[in-house]
């Protein structure tokens, strides 16, 4: 298969200035792209079952349990806290306008 792409509906969409050497080079190169990814329509995939993966990975994340050896307790939380009320940090207000 031999495919011409004009690359100049692309560059425009992209918004890219591009002088007529790239296109060339880029036009061609598009091309020589997607012929090679069309050669998969030549290929007899019938029989293939199909895949999520190509490896042969499983789910190897932990289970949600909470380690409540590493957790802080509010006390320790806010033990180093320059103003704390009624167990909460207390920071200065942030006002936007």
């Amino acid at each position: 298969m031999n495919t011409h792409i004009d690359i100049t509906q692309l560059a425009q969409l992209a918004n890219l200035k591009l002088n007529p050497k790239v296109k060339a080079k880029l036009s061609q190169d598009l091309a020589t792209t997607v012929d090679y990814v069309s050669r998969i329509n030549d290929l007899k995939l019938n029989n293939l079952s199909t895949t999520q993966a190509v490896t042969e990975t499983h789910n190897i994340t932990r289970k949600d349990v909470v380690d409540w050896s590493r957790v802080l307790t509010q006390e320790k939380a806010l033990n180093n806290a320059v103003k704390k009320y009624k167990g909460y940090f207390v920071i200065p207000a942030i006002h936007h306008k």
